[in-house]
């Protein structure tokens, strides 16, 4: 896994997030899979960036099964997240 952000721990010790500059990916079984579930927030302004190398864009809500997304002063955006296919 190429993580630049997290892992974000979950409600039990095997359960993490973890954002790449490939997306943000989750683990149900102490990181043995992972599995891609959102895509990154695009950038829309040339002013700031959402891409993983920023310290603090991303941060993972277990609870609603969300990833929110923000950069500086501008608005967070909330990514739902899915459940595609597991990757190693």
């Amino acid at each position: 896994m190429d993580i630049w952000q997290g892992p974000f721990f979950g409600a039990d010790e095997k359960t993490m997030v973890a954002a790449g500059p490939q997306g943000i990916y989750k683990t149900t079984d102490a990181a043995k899979t992972w599995t891609k579930v959102s895509g990154l927030r695009p950038n829309l302004d040339q002013h700031f960036s959402f891409a993983t190398k920023w310290h603090g864009c991303y941060s993972w809500d277990p609870v609603h099964g969300a990833i929110y997304t923000t950069a500086m002063s501008h608005p967070a955006f909330k990514n739902q997240l899915s459940a595609p296919a597991k990757i190693r």
